[in-house]
């Protein structure tokens, strides 16, 4: 390892501690699936408000839907299509896209150059954290968004490891699908956009991903076209508080309710770790290789906005969570740095 903590070339041996690692995610994580499925199958937990919605639209394929788009419910229709109207075949879908995500998050952390161990733990917190938990359990809109939202970085931060033009194409498609999940997709552009004009590797071939991306919107705004569109009113009633008829942007907040809904999200532990990875990027920021900026930088920024916007207006806790694989591999570099723990050895 270099001293920005990122991995030297892969030999044999690196391949076979990665190989390692793998393994043990593959472990825990298939320990975890086979425990949440006995829970859904005997745990007696009856489906919630939106999973009943998602479930009721299964029974009605569309390609739109009042509030959120298409794909929620195609997925509900497919698991129940493999085990019956029954809360595992509504669950079934994110036990799968759940399974996969600590597995894309390592390939994440490998992208930009970070060593094994980090990559190791990084998936962990992904598995474990309460967030990776209902993300294995809850049939939500957001699990599939974070699924096709993590793979579209993948090539973003191999292409600025290697100083390369990323693959535009590959990313707009990736995009276009998670947007049948959930449209707060579309923060990657935002994203791309704060390191495009820096790196201009990256700059080659970026509108023609954005516009292929942007064929995802298709299916909902045709059927919005087609019911007067009702999704951007329940859209603009979240984004804005109506009072007589009346827009008001800012309105009593929930600052508290939001920082408490991220320590549960993470739990406290891995939020306290949160919490280190933005004083230490203030602390380092000069020194901190391209690739850990680029994660400081996003993890602090989102969680940054979307706090001083909980001053002014009501934010959902999930409203973030497309930044959490980013975040865990901030919290995992954290641990590294401060060499806090003794799970590798």
């Amino acid at each position: 390892m270099d001293g920005h903590g990122r991995r030297q070339p892969l030999g044999a041996g690196a391949q076979l501690g990665a190989g390692k690692f793998l393994k043990r995610i593959f472990f825990y994580n298939s320990l975890k699936t086979f425990i949440l499925s006995l829970f859904i199958l005997w745990g007696s937990v009856g489906l919630g408000p939106d999973e009943a919605q998602y479930f009721a639209w299964s029974q009605h394929l569309d390609i739109g839907y009042y509030s959120k788009p298409p794909a929620i419910s195609w997925i509900i229709f497919l698991g129940t299509s493999l085990f019956g109207k029954t809360e595992f075949g509504v669950r079934f879908p994110s036990l799968l896209l759940g399974f996969c995500l600590p597995f894309i998050v390592f390939r994440l952390s490998k992208s930009a150059g970070f060593e094994d161990k980090v990559s190791y733990l990084s998936a962990l917190i992904m598995m474990l954290t309460p967030f990776g938990i209902a993300a294995s359990f809850l049939a939500i809109t957001d699990v599939g968004m974070i699924f096709f939202f993590t793979l579209a970085l993948i090539p973003l931060i191999d292409a600025l490891h290697k100083k390369e033009t990323p693959n535009y194409l590959q990313i707009g498609f990736l995009i276009a699908f998670g947007a049948q999940f959930k449209w707060t997709i579309y923060f990657f552009w935002p994203i791309v956009l704060l390191f495009l004009f820096s790196h201009p590797n990256l700059r080659r071939n970026f509108l023609k991903g954005f516009f292929l991306s942007l064929l995802g919107l298709i299916p909902s705004f045709t059927w919005n076209f087609k019911h007067n569109f009702p999704t951007l009113k329940h859209v603009g009633q979240q984004v804005f508080n109506f009072n007589d008829g009346e827009k008001v942007l800012y309105y009593k907040g929930n600052v508290l309710e939001f920082i408490g809904s991220q320590a549960a999200l993470f739990s406290p532990l891995f939020f306290a770790f949160l919490i280190l990875v933005i004083f230490s990027y203030l602390r380092k920021k000069e020194s901190l290789s391209e690739e850990k900026k680029f994660f400081f930088i996003v993890t602090v920024l989102f969680y940054g906005g979307f706090l001083v916007a909980s001053f002014f207006k009501k934010i959902q806790g999930n409203w973030i969570d497309m930044v959490y694989p980013m975040a865990v591999i901030s919290i995992a570099l954290v641990i590294q740095e401060r060499r806090s723990y003794k799970l590798f050895k």
